[in-house]
Parts: C-alpha cells; structure tokens; sequence
C-alpha cells in the first residue's frame, strides 16, 4: 500500500511536469492552430541551460539562477521563432509549419549534441532540498515535494495571467474568434506572440525542475514532446483543463505501470490514448468544432 501511495505521489509530480511542457501546446493549438513539434526541445533547452548556469555559479543559489535562467532562454528562444519563422506562415498550408518546426527541432538537437554530447548531465540541487520527509513508515523526497509544488505554483499562475490580466483576457477572446479579436482592437500578432513565449518559458521551467529528477540529454526534448502531445489530445485540443486531467492521468498510469510492469512502460502513454480516445473520440474535455 505504501509503495502504491508513493508512486502515485511520483506520478502526480510527473504529469505536473508533463502539464507545464503541454500547457503551452495546448495554448498555442486552440489558439493558433499550430502543432509546435519543436516544443519539446523548449523543454530540453530550459534543462540545458540550467545545467549550465548551476553548474557554473555552484552553491544553492546556481540551481535557482540555472531553473530561471532555463526560462527565461527558452521563452527568448520561443520569441525568435514566432516572430522569425512562424509569423509569416500562418496562413499557409499546415504542412508547411510542419517542416520548418521540424527542421527547427533537428537543428536545435543538432547544436545540443555537438555542445554538450550525448551523455546524462547531472545538476546539484541545493542542500535543503535534499533528503527525505517521514509521514509514518513512509519516506518522501523533499525534492520531489518541491517540484510538485512548484508545479501546482506555476498553474496558478497560469490560470491567473488567463483569467485575471487584460492580456490573458485577450489570449483567450483571439481563441474564441480572431477575425472579430482583431477587429476590436485586439493586437492579434502580440497575442500569438506573448502565447509562444509564456508556452516556451513553461516547458523550459519545467525541464529546470527536472534536471533535478532526471538529469539532462539530448534525447529528452523527443520523449517530451510525444508526452506533451498525447496529454493535448486526451485532453481535447485547446482545452487547459483537460489538459491538466489528461496529464496526472498519464503521470500516474506511467508511474504504476513502470513500476510493476516495467517492460510494458514505454506502451502506456500510446495505449492509454488509444482507450480514451475510443471512449471519448474528442478527448476528456474536448468538444466537435
């Protein structure tokens, strides 16, 4: 029963991490109608990066200045993009927006391979995060705590941009209808622009706390993207909530799964979308456009 607690504990922390990379796709998806299939390696560069910088300070306050400086360069990154590359093809066939973003995600694993290799890099957390708390006989990582709550922090503050500033307020009336958005005054380019950016600086906070947990490589933004997608499409295109749901779900069906039938882990994600998908064939929250 303990060993069951914990992983659901492991699992909920997981598909927090699995949201805050989503959550940007799914923004983007309702919004834009873009697949961004280099979002992913927003995820990665965000680990890269802090790695980094908490490498290269040291002491506790390196891991902090590494998971902010992750953020801050992926959202940069995830300006150049938007503005650069994407802006002009908007209005262009879909799968046009499917090769540069490709071509983006090789070109962004190309340069991390021949920067930093191929090998798992590990970052040093801080001391006090170190170590375990007792809740009865069972024991929990404290890092493992923190990165649950960093996770459920930074939602907030998602759902409080969306619904309580007046440039949320806008992100979500361009979802609704841009044509009308715009013709109200609403500067739809920002918009698009201000999405990419808050999307890329969720993945690439959420790969600064899973540096931690995992460590870094360059495989990372490949197996985070497919996660990331799945977690859209349970949860209904475009749909925050059901993104959210979708991600815990996963989290926590991975987690046990892998756990007592390891061999079978790397099936879930696929499998668990294939079920839900026959029951719901919009996903958990989705709905017929």
């Amino acid at each position: 029963m303990d060993s069951i607690i914990f992983d659901i504990l492991v699992g909920v922390t997981q598909g927090g991490l699995y949201f805050l990379t989503a959550a940007g796709l799914v923004l983007i998806m309702g919004i834009t109608r873009v697949v961004n299939f280099a979002h992913g390696h927003f995820y990665m560069l965000g680990a890269y990066v802090a790695w980094m910088i908490g490498t290269a300070i040291g002491s506790n306050w390196g891991y902090w200045a590494g998971c902010l400086g992750g953020a801050i360069s992926a959202g940069l990154v995830g300006i150049l993009v938007e503005v650069f590359f994407l802006r002009s093809l908007y209005k262009t066939e879909p799968l046009f927006q499917m090769l540069l973003l490709f071509g983006l995600l090789f070109l962004i694993e190309g340069v991390v391979f021949l920067l930093w290799g191929s090998s798992v890099l590990r970052i040093s957390i801080p001391s006090y995060l170190m170590g375990n708390m007792s809740i009865g006989n069972m024991t929990f990582p404290y890092y493992l705590l923190f990165v649950l709550g960093a996770s459920i922090a930074l939602t907030l503050l998602l759902w409080l941009f969306l619904f309580k500033t007046d440039l949320g307020k806008n992100c979500r009336a361009a979802g609704m209808d841009t044509e009308t958005a715009g013709a109200l005054g609403i500067n739809v380019p920002m918009v698009y622009t201000s999405l990419f950016t808050l999307g890329a600086m969720l993945a690439g906070a959420a790969g600064g706390l899973a540096t931690g947990m995992k460590g870094v490589s360059p495989l990372m933004g490949g197996q985070m993207i497919l996660n990331a997608l799945i977690v859209a499409v349970i949860g209904g295109v475009g749909n925050l909530l059901g993104a959210l749901m979708a991600a815990i779900i996963l989290g926590i069906t991975e987690t046990i799964i892998g756990h007592y039938l390891q061999m079978f882990g790397m099936a879930v994600p696929f499998v668990l979308m294939a079920v839900i998908l026959v029951i719901r064939p919009y996903g958990l929250l989705g709905r017929p456009e």
